[in-house]
């Protein structure tokens, strides 16, 4: 399975296009604000209408795998980037937000900077509602869930996120049973300030292990070779039809497959969604929108350690000045005894024959930093 890239990728995608990672974090006094301490606080999302929260967001993957008895390091990428959100209307739910984000210095490769400009495309298209109380109406990874109530330092109070990370291979993603905590709140000269710790209150998490699903196979010319038979190319894609592009992408060869597959079709996050595929058929090229759908291949088994997220929020102006986290993930894959028809391009499936085995561990350290720029 060849993920080191998409995992930068998603990782990176999650935490510009919706500005929190949940669930995870790490204590840092880096920031923590001093003061007069405050007996309590009311905490409420109430951003400016028409204002843009500009922040920094600074990444760091190390990623290694236990494999034959020894663990192997995958590397370690990091990256920078900034990331904005403008409140363009207040509505009953809450406010309405549109997002942006731009490239800083990275380690990533173009790949997966082509991967993430996708994605941050499409997250530009998309309207969230932000409650007063932190709780956002899509990919709910970063709900602070606030209490009704004035709190004071050392209150708790339950709430719940989407569990998200790089290679979260799944269709739908799980949610988190999580604790809240205010374990600070001051006063100084800038204002008031609370210091919030988020901890899920579970740390196992198994999920189905799915790909997206195109229902084709194509030999090494880019003939295909195999519809699915209850697949939505059934009809529209014929054995001999040759695959020449994706998306508008020209895909000629192997690795032309292998990247684009992964762009466009092996995440199951956008299932339901359809991709282009231009084929050639007696000559002649045409375009065939196909929806994608999800192969269940297995599970994963994951294992969260230093989960906790340390958020920093002005109580005056009513938004977050900093968010870090560096969560560890465990993953164990096991795969089915026989999998279901797989897409497989030019020889390119990434899950080729593991069949009736285990991957794993493998060991995600994700190291994320967000502080609003002044």
């Amino acid at each position: 399975m060849r993920d080191d890239r998409r995992t930068a990728g998603r990782f990176l995608f999650w935490a510009m296009a919706f500005a929190l990672l949940g669930a995870c974090g790490c204590r840092d006094s880096a920031g923590i604000p001093e003061g007069e301490p405050l007996s309590d606080v009311l905490l409420r999302y109430t951003p400016t209408l028409g204002e843009t929260l500009r922040y920094k967001i600074s990444l760091r993957l190390d990623k290694k795998i236990y494999m034959d008895g020894l663990w192997r390091s995958e590397g370690t990428e990091r990256g920078e980037a900034t990331f904005s959100m403008t409140t363009v209307e207040q509505t009953p739910a809450g406010h309405r937000t549109k997002f942006d984000a731009r490239w800083g210095d990275s380690t990533f490769s173009q790949e997966t900077k082509d991967e993430m400009n996708d994605k941050i495309e499409a997250a530009r298209s998309i309207d969230v509602i932000v409650s007063d109380r932190y709780v956002w109406d899509k990919a709910g990874t970063h709900n602070l869930c606030f209490p009704d109530e004035p709190v004071s330092p050392g209150a708790t109070w339950e709430g719940s996120v989407e569990f998200q990370f790089g290679d979260l291979l799944t269709a739908e993603p799980p949610t988190l049973p999580t604790s809240y905590r205010l374990i600070k709140a001051v006063k100084n000269e800038s204002g008031r300030f609370a210091v919030i710790e988020c901890s899920p209150t579970t740390d196992k998490v198994e999920v189905p292990l799915q790909v997206g699903q195109l229902g084709l196979k194509c030999d090494a010319t880019g003939a295909v070779t195999a519809v699915r038979a209850d697949g939505d190319a059934q009809g529209k894609i014929d054995v001999g039809d040759v695959l020449v592009a994706v998306n508008g992408h020209p895909a000629a060869t192997a690795k032309d497959w292998h990247t684009l597959s992964q762009r466009f079709i092996q995440m199951p996050s956008d299932v339901g969604k359809s991709v282009v595929l231009t084929i050639r058929r007696d000559g002649q090229e045409q375009d065939v929108e196909v929806e994608k759908t999800a192969a269940t291949l297995g599970t994963m088994e994951i294992t969260l350690s230093k989960a906790t997220r340390t958020v920093v929020f002005d109580v005056d102006k009513g938004v977050i000045i900093s968010d870090q986290a560096s969560p560890v993930y465990s993953v164990t894959y096991r795969f089915l005894d026989e999998f279901p028809f797989a897409d497989n391009y030019m020889g390119t499936a990434s899950f080729g024959n593991r069949a009736g085995t285990q991957l794993g561990p493998r060991v995600y350290h994700n190291r994320h930093k967000m502080t609003l720029l002044q």
